[in-house]
């Protein structure tokens, strides 16, 4: 499980869950949670990645501002998704106005695909964004790793990260639209590389 608090002038705030503590448990084995955003109402939103006896798969939490689940979020608070390919490793997370972006790195027998995943208010994919909610980007011969996500004022989403190739690494920036398709007209068929140390952005 996971444990969250939250504190102010160091003590624990007792109105979060009774005694200032929460375990979550997204019902995955070796969990990682490697993302967190408040929003205006305070509820939490927690983002990460865990074992689901097959493979590495996505979860997102959302909890109340009294640290109980909040059930308006796919009815149990928590979700859980395999938007890739394999092992799908959470790696950024971005909190919107009406949903939640996640990137994830999704690697099957070494060969990496990057996965935006866009998440609409109540915790289902969009299915106005991507592929039923999924945007993915092959790096390319020699793999690479998605380091991060924002979102420009047009409304793309720009992906971060880096590409290997031989003996040398790359930074890399490559673009989705708004609807989260791949943009071609971005950079090299959407992809920019920069020879730059220490060979990745994030």
């Amino acid at each position: 499980g996971i444990h969250m608090s939250e504190a102010y002038a160091s003590t624990l705030d007792i109105s979060f869950d009774g005694d200032g503590l929460v375990e979550l448990a997204p019902g995955l084995a070796f969990v990682e949670c490697r993302g967190l955003t408040v929003d205006a109402s305070d509820r939490i939103t927690l983002a990460g990645s865990g074992f689901s006896g097959i493979d590495v798969d996505l979860f997102l939490m959302r909890v109340l501002a009294d640290g109980s689940a909040d059930t308006s979020f796919n009815g149990t608070g928590t979700v859980t998704a395999s938007p890739g390919i394999g092992n799908d490793l959470l790696q950024d997370m971005m909190l919107e106005d009406d949903g939640v972006v996640v990137g994830v790195q999704s690697v099957l027998l070494d060969v990496p695909v990057f996965v935006l995943q866009r998440f609409l208010e109540d915790g289902t994919p969009d299915p106005a964004f991507g592929t039923t909610g999924t945007a993915s980007f092959t790096p390319g011969t020699y793999g690479g790793e998605l380091t991060g996500i924002a979102r420009a004022i047009d409304g793309s989403y720009l992906a971060t990260g880096k590409l290997n190739d031989v003996g040398s690494q790359m930074a890399m920036v490559t673009r989705f639209t708004a609807s989260g398709q791949p943009d071609a007209t971005y950079g090299n068929s959407g992809i920019c590389t920069f020879p730059i140390a220490p060979d990745r952005l994030d």
